[in-house]
């Protein structure tokens, strides 16, 4: 995925993920994933309705 992201920065076509983690992963320069993206100031937020589904309520997400 890192690879991809890279990639799509580098050829001038950045794109927004979202990216979920369960693990604190080592990245490619060294560092945790966690940190740095803990350091960096937010863009924005975004709020939506999570539908329910498999033995859960809905719920709002920010």
């Amino acid at each position: 995925m890192m690879a991809l992201m890279c990639k799509a920065r580098d050829l001038g076509y950045p794109a927004d993920y979202l990216v979920r983690s369960q693990h604190n992963r080592v990245l490619p320069n060294g560092g945790k994933l966690w940190e740095q993206v803990m350091g960096q100031t937010p863009l924005g937020r975004i709020r939506f309705l999570l539908p329910a589904g498999r033995g859960r309520k809905s719920r709002t997400v920010e």
